[in-house]
């Protein structure tokens, strides 16, 4: 298999699951990207606390979030559970203070201006070279339960994940 050799790569959703996975994945490669780009809503605030749940994540004074009630993962519920952990976008920051080129940037994909401040962040530190690869991993949870779903529910495309041009 061909080894990828990208000089710079944005991913979007980069706080926790497969775009964390994609970062953690570029940063062990032998000869990783010169730059690589991780973008979540609020990599330090409260809205990068994770939520696995259908149900609102309330923030305790010690910056951990906490979770009761019904819980989708998937399609796999589970009523009563009860539990708490750290911010995700922790691990970003864990990872960023190891990896210099490691690039941690605010953005909500559906935000024209925060599009433009990341695309302006992004330019700093590349210049005219510009990206090389943008993996635009960015979604949305809508909060229904599944009994509550239709079939327009389930086929709607989020403007996430659609391209603007």
């Amino acid at each position: 298999m061909a080894e990828l050799c990208v000089g710079s790569i944005l991913v979007t959703g980069a706080n926790r699951g497969l775009g964390l996975g994609f970062v953690q994945h570029f940063l062990r490669m032998p000869k990783p990207p010169q730059w690589i780009f991780a973008t979540c809503w609020d990599p330090k605030g409260q809205r990068a606390q994770v939520s696995l749940g259908w149900e609102a994540v309330a923030v305790l004074g010690n910056g951990e979030t906490q979770c009761q009630g019904e819980i989708g993962i998937g399609m796999v519920f589970a009523r009563g559970w009860s539990f708490s952990w750290a911010p995700v976008a922790q691990e970003l920051q864990n990872l960023a203070a190891k990896h210099p080129n490691l690039i941690i940037i605010a953005l909500e994909v559906t935000n024209p201006a925060s599009i433009k401040a990341a695309a302006a962040k992004v330019g700093e530190h590349l210049g005219d070279s510009g990206l090389n690869l943008l993996i635009n991993n960015a979604g949305m949870v809508k909060s229904k339960m599944l009994d509550a779903e239709t079939l327009e529910d389930m086929t709607d495309t989020p403007p996430t994940l659609l391209d603007p041009c």
